[in-house]
C-alpha cells in the first residue's frame, strides 16, 4: 500500500534525523515536500504512527493515511508523480 505521511514539527532547527531515518526504512519512499512523504509498505498506518511518534517530540503532530488507489490531484514535482505511479503499480502486482 501507499501511505501518505504529513507532520508538523514544533521545534524548528532541532535535529529530526531519527524521524527521517525511520521513514526511510520503508521499502520505498518519496519526500516531495518539507513535511510530507509517501511510502510503500505492507504495514498499517497505525504501525507507522506508533513507530514515528517514538522519535518525535510530544508536541509534534503527525497524520498518516492509506492513499492506495485513491483519486489524487495537486502540484508537486514530476518525480513525485512518477514515484506514486511506479509504486502503486508495484502494490498492484504484489512486490
Amino acid at each position: 500500500m501507499i501511505l501518505e505521511i504529513s507532520y508538523e514539527l514544533q521545534k524548528p532547527g532541532q535535529n529530526y534525523d531519527a524521524l527521517y531515518d525511520a521513514i526511510k526504512k520503508a521499502p520505498s519512499w518519496c519526500h516531495p515536500m518539507t513535511s510530507h512523504w509517501f511510502i510503500r509498505t505492507e504495514e498499517s498506518a497505525q504501525t507507522w504512527v506508533d513507530r514515528l511518534r517514538r522519535v518525535m517530540d510530544q508536541n509534534d503532530s503527525i497524520f498518516i493515511v492509506n492513499i492506495t488507489g485513491q483519486e489524487r490531484a495537486g502540484w508537486m514535482p514530476k518525480t513525485a508523480w512518477e514515484w506514486l505511479s511506479q509504486n502503486e503499480y508495484k502494490c498492484a502486482v504484489g512486490y
